[in-house]
């Protein structure tokens, strides 16, 4: 069933989601969200992380994918207040801690359904 879903895509999707929900007025997207705001972040975070790295083939291409991930999130909070919306600290820190769990998720599931993964992450060539 996984292998039929295009993860490059869905990440794509869920980055370019985040991108326009982030830096549209915030009176355009609040209301009840608020409430789950920073869970919203963690859970979107972590999809775009477990996207991204689940088609990685070495442990570096999948760290730098997250290393990518926590930086668009970075990026997003800073450009913010550009867009008439408020840099949040606790923002940054649910991006992080959802990029974390996508990556740990992947990583799982690769070392699961994979079983050359763990030997071809060790290679150096």
């Amino acid at each position: 069933m996984l292998a039929k879903i295009n993860f490059d895509v869905l990440a794509l999707f869920t980055v370019l989601t985040i991108a326009v929900l982030s830096l549209v007025p915030e009176n355009a997207v609040t209301g009840d969200i608020g409430k789950f705001d920073v869970v919203l972040h963690a859970l979107a975070y972590a999809l775009i992380c477990a996207c991204a790295v689940i088609r990685r083939r070495t442990v570096w291409s999948a760290l730098l994918m997250f290393a990518s991930v926590v930086l668009f999130g970075f990026l997003i909070e800073f450009i913010q207040p550009l867009f008439g919306r408020s840099l949040e600290f606790r923002d940054l820190v649910a991006n992080i801690i959802g990029s974390t769990t996508g990556l740990a998720a992947a990583l799982a599931y690769k070392s699961a359904t994979d079983p050359d993964w763990k030997r071809r992450s060790t290679d150096v060539s």
